[in-house]
């Protein structure tokens, strides 16, 4: 007897992991190519924080249609699930050894589709990600229901969902792996390449599965839903809606919260992972039917996450970088774990198990479509933040009126009193905020705010991009026509403009500049000077050259000309097309937000600069940033390239700049005007010179 409850308990273990097996591979390699696409696109569409929002949607749309998927195919007779989903998965696998032999990786899209006649980079980026990684994405996102619906034909008595805790770990686990492991060791084919052969083992494991429930089931091969089962009452319309609901509001949270840091931060994967993962952690341990999974401790969360949101709205600006993350992580964390807590105590019996993660997966949809279409279109600010804060404190006190998770009736009058509380706090922040954007739209690439204000009776306009200033004009009187701001005479670039040894001996300058700005740097052109920006938003441009409150560009004395789309992609078609510009002055002022663009400031970016340069041109970079120190990056790329590189800080307070000019025309480093206003560059201290393949923000953090 003891043997053969030896046996049994065996067999029992061996089922278990076979299933497990799977279902861990397929959410880790959903959640593992999400940073290596996501940063392979960010610099294809100058680095916005919107691309990987752009992503997560195109992400849960899939994994809504791989839902839908395991939800039909799972009424069928099970021979044929099995038989079906199999030969996909295979056949899949042979499709990315195909597209491996034609591209060189299985799954990073190296012959870039020509989208130009598509006007919209979301559109762009939608299927550019569905033709490199769509399919085996569907497959992958529906495998884990599958294997828990075949799970509960084999096991009556059992839970299935015991198998989301190891879906989402396994997404939690390769999201943290990423930034540690896979990003600062592989290079981006090294990390394709990786994922595919973790994909040849995952087809393996199916297969494998597949072969076990047919020998261990043999009886319910033919039969089709999963009727078996005994439940409780269908699901309602009602119960459909609050999960929907719910996800929804979680969704919207991970995404608007990831904005709200890599706007003014940095698009970088660490802190896309840092916030997916949080969100991924608070499934786990929401549906971990463990003692702590209280709904009590969450809704007291609720509480303190939105008074933590009030406070960083209230505050807005003020916190150093890890205070930021940490504060947001916080608000997210437990938003997203009160969802999700309420979703496990909703959940129906296995037989509807598809149709809740169906749910599930359309509500992340949902607030993907809100964060990426409708809000850009109907909101002026980044109020989406604000509205889930409010939606989610309305569960919350709705969860208070209906089933009665505290008992005591003067500490739940208490708990909706501080949740209206916040609700009415972050309402007000809301109505100043739209109140205050009069003069502001969004686009792809971030939040547009104009400023008006007056000067001893001077009208002055400011531009705004993410809360970050970047450039400041007056209507009339002397200032019209002088630079300010970051770009004034004392700074670097205006140092390299004023000093260059080209002004001295009274030659043309020819000058490239990414990031338009407001234009303010085309003050310095005089006659016969040649001025050309690179400028990805077609929203700066309309402003700086053709609205009546910026006027640098339409006052120049210089031929100015304005290039349209990523600087980097147009650089280097010009190289093919036209030959090397050879500019005496190139610079660097492409910000999204406070930082700039990654991709700006790779070993390859200033290859193409110094091929765009005369031997003896001067490259500016601004590096001026609340959060990040990219002084040991460009000293790096200095040491790397063997030439001169100073520091120019400005105190203008508030606009302070910092530029670093890269030069080996020794007669501007010896000027003495220019040695009175610079300092050499410190040692990069470890920091190495940046690539396409190798780069991370993580060290430059400023503490």
């Amino acid at each position: 007897m003891v043997k053969t409850g030896s046996k049994t308990f065996q067999s029992h273990r061996v089922v278990f992991f076979s299933f497990a097996v799977p279902i861990f591979l397929s959410a880790f390699l959903l959640f593992q190519v999400q940073p290596i696409l996501g940063k392979y696109l960010l610099p294809l569409f100058g680095g916005s924080s919107a691309v990987w929002n752009t992503c997560l949607l195109f992400f849960q749309a899939v994994l809504l249609v791989g839902y839908f998927y395991a939800h039909v195919i799972s009424r069928l007779r099970l021979k044929f699930q099995l038989s079906v989903h199999c030969l996909l998965v295979v056949l899949v696998l042979i499709l990315m050894l195909f597209l491996k032999v034609c591209w060189g990786t299985a799954i990073l899209p190296k012959p870039v589709v020509s989208l130009s006649f598509f006007n919209s980079p979301l559109v762009q980026i939608l299927i550019v990600l569905g033709i490199s990684v769509g399919l085996p994405f569907f497959l992958l996102s529906s495998t884990s229901i599958l294997i828990q619906s075949w799970f509960s034909r084999m096991n009556k008595t059992k839970s299935p969902y015991s198998f989301y805790t190891v879906s989402n770990a396994a997404s939690f686990l390769a999201l943290l792996s990423y930034p540690v492991f896979f990003e600062p060791v592989l290079s981006m084919d090294q990390q394709a390449v990786t994922w595919f052969w973790i994909y040849g083992v995952f087809t393996l494991s199916i297969v494998c599965t597949i072969f076990i429930v047919q020998s261990k089931n043999p009886t319910h091969l033919n039969t089709g839903s999963l009727d078996f089962i005994k439940t409780k009452k269908k699901p309602g319309i009602k119960l459909f809606f609050y999960w929907i609901s719910l996800s929804a509001t979680a969704s919207v949270l991970l995404l608007s919260v990831t904005s709200r840091i890599t706007l003014d931060i940095a698009p970088v994967p660490f802190i896309w992972i840092i916030t997916l993962s949080l969100y991924l952690l608070s499934f786990v341990i929401s549906f971990a039917d463990i003692r702590l999974n209280s709904q009590k401790l969450w809704l007291v969360s609720l509480i303190a996450a939105l008074f933590a949101a009030w406070f960083s709205l209230k505050f807005a600006g003020r916190f150093d970088v890890i205070s930021n993350i940490i504060i947001h992580s916080f608000i997210l964390f437990a938003c997203c774990v009160f969802c999700h807590s309420k979703l496990f105590y909703l959940k129906p019996d296995a037989r509807y198990l598809t149709s809740f993660y169906l749910s599930l997966a359309a509500g992340g949809v949902l607030g993907g479509l809100i964060v990426n279409i409708f809000a850009p279109v109907f909101f002026k600010g980044f109020w989406e933040y604000h509205s889930a804060l409010i939606v989610c404190s309305s569960a919350g006190i709705f969860s208070l009126f209906g089933k009665k998770i505290i008992q005591q009736y003067y500490i739940r009058f208490t708990a909706v009193l501080f949740l209206l509380f916040f609700s009415f706090l972050i309402s007000m922040d809301l109505v100043s905020k739209i109140k205050a954007s009069q003069g502001s739209f969004r686009n792809f690439y971030g939040f547009i705010q104009l400023e008006h204000f007056m000067v001893n009776n001077i009208p002055l306009t400011k531009l705004y991009h993410n809360s970050i200033l970047h450039g400041i004009q007056a209507a009339a009187g002397p200032l019209k026509y002088k630079p300010t701001s970051y770009y004034t005479k004392n700074s670097g670039v205006g140092a390299a403009f004023l000093f260059h040894p080209n002004r001295k001996a009274k030659k043309n300058i020819n000058a490239g500049v990414i990031g338009l700005g407001i234009g303010t740097l085309a003050a310095y052109g005089r006659s016969g000077d040649s001025i050309r920006f690179y400028e990805i938003d077609h929203d700066i441009i309309r402003l700086a050259c053709h609205s009546r409150w910026f006027s640098y560009v339409k006052n120049s004395r210089a031929k100015i000309d304005i290039i349209p789309g990523d600087a980097r992609l147009s650089l280097k078609n010009d190289i093919s097309s036209k030959g090397t510009h050879l500019f005496d002055i190139l610079a660097i002022d492409a910000f999204s937000g406070d930082s700039i663009p990654v991709h700006l400031l790779t070993k390859e970016a200033f290859e193409l600069y110094f091929d765009h340069m005369k031997k003896d041109g001067i490259l500016a970079i601004h590096i001026s940033n609340r959060y990040i120190d990219f002084e040991p990056v460009v000293s790096a790329a200095a040491m790397h390239f063997k030439i001169g590189a100073i520091m120019v800080e400005t105190k203008n307070n508030p606009h302070n700049s910092k530029w670093i000019l890269l030069t080996k025309n020794d007669l501007f480093l010896k000027n003495p005007e220019i040695k009175s206003l610079s300092r050499a560059v410190k040692n990069p201290q470890g920091t190495g010179v940046w690539t396409d393949n190798h780069n991370s923000l993580m060290s430059i953090l400023k503490k």
